[in-house]
């Protein structure tokens, strides 16, 4: 599979898990923050509920039939919370309930009882600057900054070693077909020496010497495969997730060529 240096950069951006965990505590920071912000959020609450009585009398005189008295309540109450970065804080609250009876001296039943009103609280000196939940959030927001650079920085280290595996790997195949030629060539003396030698117009001990040389030229052409295999892997491993993905059974040979034109200096 032929690559260029776009595609790999790509590859190791999308799946290298160093890059997806500094993502993912980068957004953990983020969290956090909102979190911290979250402490100045309104508070509303809501609470029905529902009593119900019922007193023993011994008299006429306490008002209720059968020697008993009953006493049922419906209560909705509802607030709001509210806490400021100058370190007020708001409370809100609306009382309702309904009160029913059988007391007959009870003239207003049912009874209706409602309250609203409010609470603000201002210090004027304490926590003036700072307080727990600021304090909190400029934590958070120091952490994000430091998780952004953290995650740039991994991003640089990983994009680094990907284009130094990447030429790595080109230079391996480079050096892999230079000693293929090499092993070729030894291969061709060897016959020229062979036919020579048969002419007799060479000695046998040049066939030896080229036989040699042939068996150098192999062996070199293996410590490049060899080379070219690490070199893969190296780079495998920052392109992809793991072993179970399908391109690691696959060959990548890059596509791109190293530009190595010479740099001009003037001399004056």
């Amino acid at each position: 599979k032929t690559l260029s240096l776009q595609e790999a950069v790509e590859l190791a951006l999308r799946n290298n898990r160093d890059i997806e965990v500094e993502r993912i505590n980068m957004e953990v920071s983020q969290f956090g923050l909102k979190g911290a912000q979250g402490q100045y959020d309104p508070v509303v609450s809501f609470g029905p509920s529902y009593l119900s009585r019922t007193i023993p009398v011994a008299s006429l005189l306490g008002g209720g039939p059968n020697a008993s008295v009953s006493n049922d309540a419906y209560i909705w109450n509802a607030g709001l919370q509210q806490r400021f970065t100058t370190g007020a804080n708001l409370a809100v609250f609306f009382d309702n309930s309904r009160d029913t009876t059988n007391n007959a001296f009870n003239v207003l039943n049912p009874q209706f009882n409602n309250s609203f009103g409010f609470d603000i609280s201002q210090p004027l000196f304490r926590n003036l600057k700072i307080d727990s939940f600021r304090r909190e959030i400029r934590v958070s927001k120091k952490q994000i900054s430091l998780s952004s650079a953290q995650f740039r920085l991994r991003v640089i280290e990983i994009i680094t070693g990907v284009v130094q595996s990447y030429w790595d790997l080109a230079y391996a195949y480079s050096d892999l077909e230079v000693k293929q030629e090499t092993a070729r060539w030894a291969m061709n003396q060897l016959e020229i020496n062979k036919r020579l030698a048969a002419a007799g117009t060479l000695a046998e001990v040049q066939i030896v010497e080229a036989e040699a040389e042939l068996e150098r030229r192999e062996g070199d052409v293996l410590v490049a495969m060899e080379t070219v295999n690490r070199a893969q892997n190296v780079l495998k491993q920052l392109l992809l997730p793991d072993r179970k993905d399908t391109l690691w059974s696959e060959s990548f040979k890059p596509a791109d060529k190293a530009d190595l034109r010479p740099n001009s200096i003037q001399l004056e």
